[in-house]
């Protein structure tokens, strides 16, 4: 029957028997041979595949790399001199120095977010989903927990004396939008400098132009 090696007594003299063979004193000569044997046997039950691949390694950094261990060098070391607390983390302020910097619960719902959309969201910063600089433009903004804005613009030729023109936007508003014309000839009478929106909707609205000369028309248009 197998002994634990742990049994063994670190005092030379208590070791009166191995596995149940005794080598006490006086004990049989052939005793000595079979306990021999029995330890050789109880050791190598103690040794696990791991410790015996650890043990056939010629250096310490072979067996570094048999255990995935890091070499103890000033930076590990100046990384493990450290002492954890609450709400810190580890950063070096050198090539062999660390300190503690504050990372506080708010901070952790920050570095957590996936992307940039998420960390607005978390932040509560508005943010430009889409957009398109030209003439006619537009810009969408985000707004956290409350929606998109959206605001246009543009410049139409308003032909003169016509009842009725209309402007497309160059992207669709989702619920309303609310446009803002201007536009003008510098005359003293004022239906000649005054075109007038109506009729909005999601995807444009309408004007008219009064004037007896066509003219540029600025418009500018935001909602949802």
């Amino acid at each position: 029957m197998s002994m634990s090696v742990s049994s063994y007594s670190t005092t030379a003299s208590s070791n009166t028997t191995i596995s149940g063979t005794n080598i006490a004193e006086n004990c049989p000569a052939g005793n000595l041979n079979n306990a021999i044997r029995q330890m050789m046997a109880d050791i190598r039950t103690e040794l696990t595949d791991a410790v015996l691949t650890l043990t056939a390694k010629a250096t310490v950094a072979e067996i570094r790399t048999a255990l995935d261990a890091l070499e103890a060098t000033a930076a590990v070391e100046a990384i493990g001199a450290l002492t954890p607390a609450a709400d810190r983390v580890p950063y070096y302020t050198g090539a062999s120095a660390a300190a503690l910097a504050t990372l506080t619960s708010f901070a952790r719902t920050l570095l957590d977010d996936a992307d940039a959309a998420t960390a607005r969201t978390t932040l509560g910063a508005l943010g430009v989903i889409a957009a398109s600089l030209g003439n006619p433009g537009y810009v969408k903004i985000n707004i956290p927990s409350i929606g998109i804005l959206i605001l246009q613009w543009g410049t139409v030729t308003a032909v003169a004396n016509t009842g009725s023109q209309s402007v497309t936007y160059p992207t669709e508003f989702s619920s309303f939008s609310i446009p803002v014309v201007t536009g003008g000839l510098n005359q003293t009478n004022y239906d000649q400098n005054f075109p007038a929106a109506y009729a909005s909707s999601t995807t444009g609205f309408n004007f008219v132009n009064p004037a007896d000369s066509s003219m540029t028309l600025f418009w500018i248009a935001v909602g949802v």
